[in-house]
């Protein structure tokens, strides 16, 4: 450990450079550090000389009714105030309790609320806790990467065993002032979300299952059917079935019994490995399966498991036949880079301008043809198998249909002229017995 010496007046790095400025403080504050003596580091008491980092450090966790407590190799950290993280934040009180011989009355502590997602936010903490309990910078650094684990497990955890409290301000019906309502779903709890943005962002994409309302002309028919005959007598009866589906949907949630289920065949399936978000997605579709032959658990026998003593139900082939059929339309959309109105746009798109090619085409064709060019080639331009499909889209006569048949017909040798000049004949001169095959209507 080295000691600096700091200039008279001076607190800490942070006034030095205030004080000296950003352009002369770099050189200065490097030749304080030339200058800082070295110094013994104090043993604690009765700590004995510490080994290396990694080496032995235990870890002891106990849970608090706020948070819990976090215990790395003697340095205690008591977590609480624990916030849901998202991809930008993990923020938590933490107070880190320095060792002491007398027990509690009296400890030395630091508390703050940090983002531990934020490097500043970590810097500072560690510095603040490195200096209470007189370790060392890389010691704390790795207790905070242990903390930022432990942390992200905890909040986890809660989210989905304990509850999930959702604020929103209504309006109250009697004064007519805003009032914050607050609905607490207890876990373990399902996330649903609607939105009416087209697009949504990667990061909640690929850890919810996407899907979107029809928007084709026959569903709004079929909807606005449905609302004009709601309160015809057939609607009330429908509305009576409804309800009555409903009932026994939930009667039949009611006698699941909360089995485990093993997929013994999991080992043998196979998902794609182009993207990353697949790390996401392959849980969603093995747990689609889990889930088919846990809500057939009626329709399967419950085995017994004689070493953890544990009933469970075993998947079969058939529930992944299921599961696949769902995945198709439920993780379509899922892994679709494009949202669905994007995707039914860009099909339109791709309609019509195969429609405005294939018009480009015929006209081309009939330039081509009117031009004098041989009809065989407006024949390959159009895809056409028969000479007379393409006559029809290019107006071509029968005489010079047959012409271009017996130049390009692969097993016809080379016309002789007089061949030629029949085929080049008006249709009133030749023969009845030649001109019949040829005859159509205008």
């Amino acid at each position: 450990m080295h000691v600096i010496q700091w200039p008279q007046g001076v607190k800490d790095a942070a006034d030095f450079f205030a004080r000296a400025g950003q352009a002369t403080g770099a050189a200065d504050f490097e030749a304080l550090l030339k200058a800082a003596a070295p110094q013994p580091e104090p043993e604690r008491e009765g700590a004995g000389a510490r080994p290396p980092l990694g080496a032995g450090d235990a870890c002891q966790i106990t849970m608090t009714p706020t948070g819990f407590v976090a215990v790395y190799a003697g340095r205690r950290y008591e977590c609480q105030a624990i916030e849901q993280p998202n991809p930008a934040r993990l923020k938590a009180t933490v107070k880190a309790v320095a060792p002491t011989g007398g027990g509690g009355c009296g400890s030395h502590f630091h508390i703050d609320t940090v983002d531990f997602y934020l490097s500043r936010h970590r810097r500072v903490f560690i510095g603040e806790v490195a200096r209470l309990l007189r370790e060392k910078v890389e010691v704390i650094e790795a207790d905070m990467n242990r903390l930022i684990g432990q942390l992200e497990a905890y909040a986890q955890k809660r989210a989905e065993n304990t509850q999930t409290t959702i604020e929103s301000t209504i309006k109250n019906p009697l004064t007519g002032t805003l009032t914050t309502q607050v609905n607490t779903v207890h876990g373990p709890t399902a996330v649903f979300q609607t939105t009416t943005r087209p697009d949504i962002d990667a990061e909640t994409r690929s850890r919810f299952i996407i899907t979107s309302v029809d928007e084709s002309p026959e569903q709004t028919r079929a909807i606005l059917e449905a609302q004009r005959n709601r309160h015809t007598l057939e609607g009330l009866r429908r509305k009576k079935l409804h309800e009555a589906i409903i009932k026994r949907h939930h009667a039949f949630q009611r006698l699941l019994k909360p089995l485990p289920v093993v997929n013994p065949f999991e080992p043998l399936l196979s998902y794609a490995e182009d993207r990353l978000a697949v790390r996401r997605d392959n849980p969603k579709y093995l747990n689609l399966i889990l889930a088919v032959t846990f809500l057939h658990q009626m329709q399967r026998p419950v085995k017994h498991d004689a070493e953890t003593g544990q009933d469970y139900l075993e998947t079969t082939l058939t529930d992944i036949a299921i599961a696949n059929q769902l995945a198709t339309a439920l993780f379509g959309q899922t892994l679709d880079e494009l949202s669905r109105p994007s995707r039914e746009l860009l099909k339109l798109i791709r309609k019509m301008v195969d429609g405005l090619e294939k018009a480009d085409r015929q006209r081309g064709a009939k330039i081509m043809v009117g031009g004098g060019a041989n009809i065989a080639y407006a024949q390959l331009l159009l895809g056409h198998r028969s000479l007379r499909t393409t006559q029809v889209y290019t107006r071509v006569s029968v005489p010079e249909i047959k012409v271009t048949h017996a130049e390009t017909h692969p097993r016809k040798a080379e016309p002789s002229p007089q061949q030629v000049e029949t085929a080049n004949a008006p249709l009133e001169s030749l023969p009845m017995k030649m001109r019949a095959p040829y005859r159509y209507k205008q």
